[in-house]
């Protein structure tokens, strides 16, 4: 959504070191499911993150494993006439925090991490017709949150897949 270039501390990503690995992995990613491949958005979401992201995790790789989360808690957008419902969290798809063993709580319980990078995944699936036009909704109701997090958070990437 937004790329930034950041002053970050040196054992931290930078933006365009994160857009790299990000789109090299889901280069490789969509060679892989680009035959017979089928599954859901969860199944997706795995795949990618263990058969493709991982690759880029380690020692001297840029990122560590304990630093992606699926399906992990983030701070939702204020509420708003518009979302109601809203509570104080949301969780997203695939998560990428700045630092390992890192969540959304700080050692008081209180929110107060922000995440480096959230990916938030739509798949369109044979099996699962139906779903389309819902997940044509879904999406623009994700890129919208991506949009508005990037726009709050100052070191933030969004990612709608």
């Amino acid at each position: 959504m937004t790329n930034l270039f950041l002053r970050r501390p040196e054992n931290e990503m930078q933006s365009t070191e994160l857009d790299d690995v990000i789109r090299e992995s889901l280069g490789s990613f969509y060679d892989d499911i680009s035959g017979d491949w089928c599954g859901r958005e969860r199944e997706a979401v795995s795949l990618f993150a263990f058969g493709h992201l991982a690759s880029h995790c380690g020692p001297s790789r840029p990122l560590s494993l304990a630093q992606i989360g699926i399906e992990v808690a983030v701070q939702q957008l204020a509420r708003s006439e518009q979302h109601l419902r809203r509570g104080p969290t949301v969780c997203k798809d695939l998560v990428i925090w700045p630092e390992p063993n890192m969540t959304l709580w700080d050692a008081d319980g209180k929110l107060k991490n922000k995440p480096l990078a959230v990916m938030e995944w739509k798949v369109n699936y044979s099996f699962g017709r139906r779903a389309h036009d819902n997940n044509r909704r879904e999406h623009r109701t994700d890129v919208q949150w991506l949009q508005e997090t990037s726009e709050r958070v100052k070191v933030f990437t969004g990612y709608a897949v």
